[in-house]
């Protein structure tokens, strides 16, 4: 009787192979998770290195509590089904997390927008990850000491442990490259931890399954208790038969908590995996119903938005911070960086050239190619865009009115660079958004190479989009960068914007060389915003704090710069919270 009942009679234990198949799994549910996270924080919070570092931190400590937890459960209890019931459990918790993930963040980044003055992305990204990562990666943490407590029983077997640490590993390859390179780009970052949590409950409901099964039928074969009439003659047997009667009321007691507690999980699993399934295609990364958006994906590299008003295109990578691309549909002035860097052409002496070679490193919607053909008609213009996200290169086409003789390959800024032999009257580099700059197009050897792809003539310009009052780190090192190779910078910040232009050329005229084109010709659109570049550009005042590729701060100088831009944006809606509360602050955002 004791034998039959020992809590691991399931079939599927006895087996054993079935413990390994789970933690193969359970390694693909953590680093699937883990990189779907990365994904679900960068449309808000950037996916920079910072962002990123904290995400993998909080989740190993998350781990690491869990790998305690399961080496004390499997000391205090024999039954793995247990484990199991954490990782159902788990896998529930994992479906949930897109549709409640984007308000988490909106909450932490309310409270701390309210009460800190710098590293808000900081507090955001780890309080958002100690909520929505920490809990369903702690349980899975529980399932590798634990099945290798149960996998061996009182041996100890180095080649179980070997096993079952290969078979983790193996399952945490697949799913790093599974939702990169698969999931993401196809189903999207909600339905990848639906799948995630789905592979996770159903490796848990097996089992709970065939528990539930064999309990039951175990349960059906103990023995009836005998009829009290036929011991009264026979103390001793009627004693022995008393405890038995006892002991099969505590089994089946225990067995039927079991069973209910088991089916209980079962249900839920699966009510959350089909309802998730269903929400699913209705979850968006942009908050509320907006009209205007006519277009919402993802791709390998982006969170991608299309929004439409009656005159312009939007193209957005982040929802927390603005655009990065817009496209007027009468292709006029935009008020952004756009309208200055139009101005670079005439600082390499366009008017003199029979022809004009263009790059364009970061091309994005294309904004700065189609407003090239746009104002330098009547100019042979050769122009190649590199652009890194070939979804964003086909919404360029169908949103925003480029020329199909822009010639745009899809490739990262520095490695085209490094491959390509051409020379160029300008390029234009535009690859850092505003909430990251990406750490190689930001150092000497970059620039390096962009000036010896330039003409003797030419002329580089570049947009930074991380302009604050309160820290110009990140700003002053790349231009201190810039002016270590070229030899004249002058900078011009865009009105009514945190963006920063960058004109660098061997030229040590560049504002002399800019107005003697415009007196040759310059189409009249350009006169004003001329005008002022003339009179506000100005030059930098060299710091020699030069980024290096060994040694670019970049991501530390960028949650600086983001923090200013931040308190710049927050100073309003500081003041009148402290002046008339919370309550007043939401009814004022609601109106």
């Amino acid at each position: 009787m004791n034998e039959v009942f020992k809590p691991n009679y399931n079939p599927l234990f006895q087996k054993k192979i079935f413990l390994y198949i789970t933690e193969f799994f359970c390694g693909i549910g953590i680093m699937g998770i883990e990189i779907a996270a990365n994904r679900l924080f960068a449309p808000y919070l950037s996916s920079s290195q910072v962002v990123l570092t904290i995400i993998i931190g909080i989740i190993m400590i998350a781990m690491a509590i869990g790998n305690i937890i399961g080496g004390k459960i499997s000391d205090k209890t024999n039954d793995v089904s247990v484990v199991f019931i954490l990782i159902a459990i788990s896998g529930i918790y994992t479906c949930i997390i897109p549709f409640i993930g984007k308000y988490v963040i909106a909450l932490f980044a309310g409270i701390f927008a309210l009460t800190v003055s710098k590293g808000l992305i900081i507090y955001t990204t780890v309080f958002s990850c100690l909520v929505l990562l920490a809990p369903p990666l702690m349980l899975l943490g529980v399932v590798t000491p634990s099945l290798i407590k149960f996998s061996m029983g009182e041996k100890s077997s180095g080649k179980i442990i070997g096993l079952l640490e290969a078979l983790n590993t193996i399952g945490s390859i697949i799913g790093t490259f599974l939702p990169t390179f698969i999931t993401i780009p196809f189903i999207g970052t909600p339905y990848s931890f639906i799948l995630f949590g789905g592979l996770l409950i159903i490796i848990s409901s097996i089992y709970l399954i065939i528990d539930v099964i064999t309990v039951n039928k175990i349960t059906n074969t103990l023995p009836q208790q005998t009829e009290d009439i036929n011991l009264f003659n026979n103390n001793n047997e009627y004693n022995k038969q008393k405890n038995k009667s006892f002991k099969r009321k505590k089994i089946l007691n225990s067995s039927i908590k079991k069973q209910i507690k088991e089916i209980v999980i079962i249900i839920i699993s699966i009510i959350i995996v089909v309802v998730s399934s269903i929400l699913g295609v209705f979850t968006k990364f942009s908050f509320g119903n907006d009209k205007s958006i006519k277009f919402e994906t993802e791709s390998m590299y982006n969170y991608i938005k299309v929004t439409e008003t009656n005159d312009t295109y939007y193209l957005s990578t982040n929802i927390l911070f603005g655009v990065q691309s817009m496209m007027k549909k009468d292709k006029s002035l935009t008020g952004m960086y756009y309208d200055s860097c139009l101005l670079a052409p005439l600082m390499s002496n366009i008017n003199n050239k029979t022809s004009f070679d263009c790059l364009i490193l970061g091309n994005g919607s294309g904004t700065y190619a189609t407003m090239l053909y746009e104002y330098y008609k009547n100019t042979d213009l050769n122009i190649t865009g590199i652009e890194i996200d070939q979804k964003i290169i086909d919404l360029s086409y169908e949103y925003f009115q480029m020329p199909n003789s822009v010639n745009v390959i899809c490739d990262d800024g520095r490695s085209y660079l490094n491959r390509d032999n051409n020379k160029y009257d300008l390029i234009m580099v535009d690859a850092y958004s505003s909430i990251s700059a990406p750490f190689q197009m930001t150092t000497y050897e970059f620039f390096n190479s962009v000036y010896n792809h330039l003409k003797e003539d030419g002329i580089m310009v570049m947009n930074i989009n991380m302009v604050s009052k309160t820290s110009d780190e990140l700003n002053n090192s790349l231009c201190d960068t810039v002016e270590s190779v070229f030899e004249s910078l002058i900078k011009y910040n865009v009105p009514y914007n945190t963006n920063l232009v960058i004109y660098a050329s061997q030229s040590n005229n560049l504002i002399n060389d800019l107005e003697n084109q415009a007196s040759i010709k310059i189409d009249e659109r350009l006169l004003d915003i001329k005008n002022d570049v003339i009179l506000n550009s100005y030059s930098h005042i060299f710091t020699n704090n030069i980024l290096y590729d060994s040694s670019a701060d970049v991501e530390v100088k960028s949650i600086n710069a983001i923090d200013g831009i931040i308190e710049q944006e927050l100073e309003f809606y500081k003041d009148y919270y402290h002046k008339n509360g919370l309550l007043e602050l939401i009814k004022y955002l609601l109106q």
